[in-house]
């Protein structure tokens, strides 16, 4: 019977893609190098978001538009268009459309291509599309940076990416902002958010913000997922941060950093 069990549990299990980063990369210049690595060992790095917060923003544009990002990525799946994104009070996601002319219009002929997810049904038919998508990009050997909303890109939790695992496993890999909530969100629920922000601040050695920090192994990996996402994650069993994410990017506890995009 126990054999059995663990025949079932392995077979249940999804591989993670053959990426080790550092346990800690700080600084800029360290964070972004390590993002672009990911590329050399998976074909999707999946960059969870809190829609229309300004560090965010300021994370994906910096890896936008860093000299070698172009030469490893062709494809940005993201999850609305500029009109929807506009729409929805998160202003053309900080200019990652603007970026992406930029670069487009510098080249002989264009780089990136940015694949704006539409689908008008519900969440899970649009999950399904963005996968669709990414699939078709990576059976034609290209790399896809997917920026969508955290919830949908977790690993065993996200509907993006536990379609992928099944569609290409072991190609994935999975890395998200954890901030403060600042002032604009109050109660027991940021409470706990702040008390897990601090442990996850003990976790690190490094001084230096912002830090990439990989959650393979790590005593960051190991900390409950719960409260960094203010009760809204709504997880049916113990779920702790290396369950979800490969890596984090962390920028310190300043209330300022949920600033939203263009304030």
């Amino acid at each position: 019977m126990a054999a059995v069990l663990t025949a079932v549990l392995v077979a249940q299990s999804t591989p993670r893609t053959d990426v080790r980063l550092p346990a800690e990369a700080a600084g800029w210049d360290n964070v972004l190098a390590g993002l672009l690595s990911v590329f050399d060992r998976a074909d999707v790095l999946a960059l969870g978001e809190a829609h229309g917060r300004s560090v965010d923003a300021e994370l994906r544009l910096r890896l936008i538009r860093h000299p070698q990002f172009a030469a490893k990525v062709h494809s940005i799946v993201v999850e609305m268009s500029e009109t929807s994104a506009q729409r929805f009070g998160n202003p053309p996601y900080g200019g990652l459309f603007d970026a992406v002319r930029e670069i487009n219009q510098q080249a002989p002929a264009p780089l990136l291509q940015v694949i704006a997810n539409e689908s008008p049904i519900g969440p899970q038919d649009r999950d399904a599309a963005a996968a669709a998508a990414i699939r078709e990009r990576v059976s034609k050997g290209d790399k896809v940076l997917v920026v969508y909303g955290s919830g949908h890109v977790w690993h065993r939790e996200g509907g993006i990416t536990s379609a992928l695992d099944r569609l290409v496993p072991g190609r994935v890999f999975v890395a998200e902002v954890l901030a403060p909530a600042g002032t604009r969100r109050a109660g027991p629920e940021s409470q706990e958010l702040e008390k897990s922000l601090k442990a996850l601040e003990e976790a690190v050695g490094s001084s230096s913000r912002p830090v990439l920090i990989s959650l393979r192994g790590t005593r960051a990996a190991a900390l409950p997922a719960g409260p960094f996402y203010l009760g809204q994650g709504m997880f049916s069993r113990p779920t702790t941060l290396g369950d979800l994410d490969d890596a984090c990017v962390y920028f310190g506890r300043s209330p300022d950093l949920d600033t939203p995009i263009g304030r």
